[in-house]
């Protein structure tokens, strides 16, 4: 049995991880890629999470296939969950998965979840890739930055 093929199995408890947040988007493909180089670096696992708004049950089921298929090449565990708080979610994965590093994608608008994730977890190194590529670490200017 490969790592792969523990597709849901239990995280170690005394391990730390790195997590890739996705949308149902084929271009999260290369946020997985960038994923699995961070979790290389760190020498722990990689769990690519989707998490949908239970308001918003319409995904692209293409998409979420190709990044399931994107995540086992790439060694990772991918998971998808529906949520009533996507924030409450993503803080209780981070938690589950003891994450040192969390990559995204970049926030779309100033009342994003990801600014009030940044500031509930202050021990986790947050990257933010852009759609061109290019990655970088959220700031203490992005942590504190309110919503509006």
């Amino acid at each position: 049995m490969n790592k792969s093929d523990l597709a849901y199995s239990e995280p170690n408890k005394y391990k730390t991880s790195t997590i890739v947040f996705v949308t149902d988007q084929m271009h999260c493909e290369n946020l997985i890629k960038t994923g699995r180089k961070i979790a290389d670096i760190a020498k722990n696992d990689l769990y690519v999470i989707n998490i949908q708004c239970k308001d918003r049950l319409e995904t692209d089921a293409a998409a979420l296939e190709h990044l399931y298929g994107i995540s086992r090449s790439y060694g990772a565990t991918m998971q998808m969950m529906c949520a009533e708080s996507p924030l409450r979610a993503m803080i209780s994965c981070a938690k589950k998965f003891r994450a040192r590093h969390i990559l995204t994608g970049e926030p779309n608008e100033d009342d994003s979840v990801l600014f009030k994730l940044w500031r509930s977890l202050p021990v986790v190194h947050f990257y933010v890739q852009t759609p061109e590529g290019k990655l970088h670490m959220a700031s203490r200017y992005d942590r504190c930055r309110t919503a509006l």
